[in-house]
């Protein structure tokens, strides 16, 4: 029998949804497939630290690793919380975010960004940063410790220790 689209039969609704059944396990299969952790992803350090700004602890600030050597391969990134604490993660693809935390062993350029509001008020968390920055918002922080290219702030992630804490005075 041939499923005509105006046909009720129950043979065509049972093929319709065993096709479209199947179709859903194979996509559901294929977003729980992982590859392999890269080899780095065993290696990662954990970091934290404080950070201060003008002797006081720089809240809701971003923090950025970027890698300046051939044995850093990748950025690792946090969040200071109310008290200027941080601590960094190493996004992995296929891997949680407690198994990211840490940085890749190496040599970074570090950038401590904090945006505000032209009026000079936190960032509500209801925008995103694109919203922000289009309402105005800017860098809080001088461009000696908040631009890539320009930072000043360097550090070097040792293979092997079991942790490192850094703390940044701006």
């Amino acid at each position: 029998m041939i499923c005509q689209p105006d046909t009720q039969s129950s043979c065509c609704r049972f093929l319709t949804r065993a096709c479209l059944g199947g179709l859903l396990f194979i996509q559901l299969s294929a977003c729980g497939a992982r590859e392999k952790p890269p080899a780095f992803a065993a290696k990662l350090v954990p970091v934290s630290g404080v950070v201060t700004f003008k002797k006081a602890p720089l809240a809701n600030a971003a923090i950025t690793f970027f890698p300046t050597g051939n044995d850093a391969v990748r950025a690792a990134y946090g969040l200071t919380d109310e008290s200027g604490k941080y601590s960094l993660m190493t996004p992995i693809s296929g891997l949680s975010q407690d198994q990211c935390q840490g940085v890749v062993p190496g040599t970074y350029r570090v950038i401590v960004s904090k945006l505000i509001m032209a009026d000079g008020t936190e960032i509500p968390k209801t925008l995103t940063t694109a919203d922000a920055l289009q309402q105005g918002a800017k860098e809080s922080i001088p461009s000696k410790f908040s631009n890539e290219a320009g930072s000043v702030l360097k550090t070097e992630i040792q293979k092997e220790t079991p942790r490192t804490d850094l703390n940044f005075a701006l």
